[in-house]
């Protein structure tokens, strides 16, 4: 734990140094507001001219947590003429050097022209601080009410996974075979998992587990698994505190990287375990079967899909649904050409140019179509336990803790 608590001393140390380097003046943050909200009102037309005449020569910078977002904006340039740093666009940014970089802009400084970024529990934080703002293009209809304010860009998921080839016997229907003991019917004794103390969505799937639906969901499972009602105890606040100090005891590995997990560890896996890893890592395996295959693409697709076990009815849930979110910072330069992008990103167009064509990504315009052979995005939120943006923000820094000592005690 030292050495983990050094480690994440030193990733802000560093997420700090980006947000610095990238400091300068930027736009005014006291019109932002009205800013963003006459760009609400405007036509595509009217939105790209006003783009237009504000950027000039300038170039539009975006950071993201996906690459899908630098495909966006080449499209984005070739469609509107508007140039964009290539080189902020290439980067790959962390959830904490993200929030720790923008911290510059409470002190109206410039960090960015708009931020892909997720982990609703800090970016609550950050709206109500007014450092990020969000913007709703008024003429795409149908997001849902549950995806504005903040307004979802792409849904993704995580996904309990394993090799279903004949050298493992997992036979999986149920999420307490995740927890519990080894005496239990059916447990499952290999888990790997990405550390929730580096990987902030996956401690905002522990915590979930707290909430009314991942409370549901596990009485139910519970009930399933168990023949018996769950019966409270003194020793948890509710069935999900239960679950999160059970499931991290049966973690055997804490994976560094989701990619690397579902590319060469999880296909190589002889101890039948189960790996949470992100399903958009699916494109990983599919292209390291195919190089050492010498397959087409859709030889590969079939054969990964023999190694990979993700359509599997599981009791309880399949893994986490959550979301990323463009986000305007307060200083942004260029506000009407950083709005004309983020409606772009939400059109079939936009999203097809950073994301088609890619299993484990879902726009939250249900007008724009999924990977064939994918799961829509209706199944996903009825077969995951889907973040909470109104609970996850006011989950209280003892559940955290809770959290952290059991990952503590586990090692």
């Amino acid at each position: 734990m030292k050495k983990i608590r050094c480690l994440l001393l030193s990733a802000v140390a560093v997420a700090a140094t980006v947000g610095l380097a990238s400091c300068e003046n930027g736009g005014d943050s006291t019109t932002i507001e009205a800013t963003i909200e006459a760009a609400e009102k405007m036509s595509e037309t009217e939105l790209a001219a006003k783009a237009v005449e504000e950027i000039g020569s300038g170039k539009l910078i975006v950071r993201s947590q996906t690459s899908g977002c630098a495909k966006v904006l080449a499209a984005f340039k070739t469609k509107y003429g508007i140039d964009y740093d290539e080189t902020a666009a290439a980067g790959s940014y962390k959830d904490y050097q993200l929030y720790t970089a923008l911290d510059v802009v409470s002190s109206g400084q410039y960090y960015s022209d708009m931020v892909m970024i997720q982990d609703i529990r800090s970016l609550k934080q950050y709206m109500n601080d007014k450092i990020l703002y969000s913007y709703q293009p008024g003429d795409i209809e149908g997001i849902a009410t549950e995806d504005q304010n903040p307004m979802a860009g792409i849904y993704f998921n995580k996904l309990f996974m394993y090799n279903l080839s004949e050298k493992n016997n997992i036979n999986f229907t149920n999420v307490w075979q995740l927890a519990g003991s080894s005496s239990d019917t059916g447990h499952i004794g290999h888990l790997s998992f990405q550390s929730p103390s580096t990987e902030n969505i996956n401690m905002n799937f522990l915590l979930s587990m707290t909430s009314p639906s991942g409370i549901s969901k596990l009485t139910t499972a519970y009930k399933d698994y168990y023949g018996a009602d769950y019966v409270e105890s003194d020793d948890y606040a509710n069935i999900g505190f239960k679950f999160i100090s059970e499931y991290i005891t049966n973690v055997t590995t804490f994976h560094s990287s989701d990619t690397t997990a579902v590319k060469a560890t999880l296909p190589a896996d002889t101890d039948n375990t189960v790996f949470y890893c992100a399903f958009a890592k699916y494109k990983d395996l599919i292209k390291a079967i195919k190089t050492a295959g010498s397959l087409t693409d859709e030889e590969a697709a079939t054969e990964a899909a023999k190694v990979l076990g993700w359509e599997d009815q599981i009791d309880g849930f399949k893994g986490f649904l959550y979301k990323m979110y463009p986000m305007i910072p307060a200083t942004v330069k260029y506000p009407y050409a950083t709005c004309l992008y983020v409606r772009y990103l939400m059109t079939s167009e936009g999203f097809t140019a950073g994301w088609g064509g890619e299993y484990g990504y879902y726009s939250a315009n249900p007008a724009n179509d999924i990977k064939e052979g994918d799961k829509t995005i209706d199944y996903w939120k009825a077969n995951c336990l889907v973040e909470d943006g109104d609970y996850l923000p006011t989950v209280k820094n003892s559940v955290v803790s809770f959290v952290n000592a059991c990952i503590a005690s586990h090692s």
